[in-house]
């Protein structure tokens, strides 16, 4: 077996929190539609609408436009409170979508990855986002290279950013890992032929999440990003060992 060479990551989810992103601005709308829900409510709700996005594939025209109305039938919101709601979430959506909020331990994370190994990021997010998250996540640009939704044709499941990173890269897909945080990115690294771990950085639904993810069959399964040091040092030894 080759040793391992190249570490690829997804960016929302894994770096950045895309709950900080969609969780603060439902919280505040999901308040102003139904201002006597209690915490608990919300966040029961939230375990659903997290099910949901996990079901349903990133990024693609009118994406969150889709997935707001999805939401709102999710909740079983009347047409009056389906109206409120994607007309609030899109005006919240509008000031956050290139917000980023760090994942805690993720850029600590990079810069270990980024010292050991060669390094890439494949992500359906925009351009500006990741330039964004250059300011927020510091060790980032110490990334070889930053493979965004402008690189593509065809987003994840589709493995064509893992092929594009991994021939930029310069190594062969049994030197790699992939590094990501829904279905479709283990389905995308499974059909690059890369090792898949996936890792739940969702407090709020960790089992759900994990069970989802296990579904998929990734090689390796974590809870935080703070555990791939750790994991990338047993696999080199793996690696070493055949």
């Amino acid at each position: 077996m080759s040793k391992l060479s190249g570490v690829l990551f997804d960016f929302d989810g894994v770096l950045s929190s895309v709950m900080d992103r969609l969780g603060r601005p439902f919280f505040q709308v999901y308040k102003k539609i139904r201002p006597t829900a209690t915490k608990e409510d919300i966040l029961f709700s939230l375990r659903d609408i997290v099910e949901l996005l996990m079901r349903t594939e990133k990024g693609g025209r009118f994406y969150i436009p889709k997935m707001i109305i999805k939401i709102s039938q999710l909740l079983q919101f009347n047409f009056l409170e389906s109206f409120q709601f994607f007309v609030l979430m899109m005006l919240q959506m509008r000031q956050t979508q290139h917000v980023v909020f760090p994942i805690p331990g993720g850029n600590s994370v990079l810069g270990f990855a980024t010292k050991r190994f060669k390094t890439a990021l494949v992500t359906s997010a925009k351009r500006k986002v990741i330039k964004n998250a250059f300011r927020v996540i510091p060790n980032l640009k110490q990334v070889d290279i930053v493979i965004t939704k402008e690189h593509v044709n065809y987003i994840k499941p589709n493995p064509e950013g893992i092929l594009i990173a991994l021939k930029k890269l310069g190594l062969q897909p049994e030197e790699c890992v992939f590094v990501g945080d829904l279905p479709v990115d283990i389905i995308a690294g499974k059909r690059a032929g890369v090792t898949t771990i996936a890792v739940v950085n969702f407090q709020w639904a960790a089992q759900g999440k994990h069970q989802m993810l296990a579904a998929n069959s990734p090689e390796y399964i974590i809870n935080t990003i703070t555990e791939l040091p750790s994991l990338l040092e047993k696999i080199e030894n793996i690696h070493r060992k055949l």
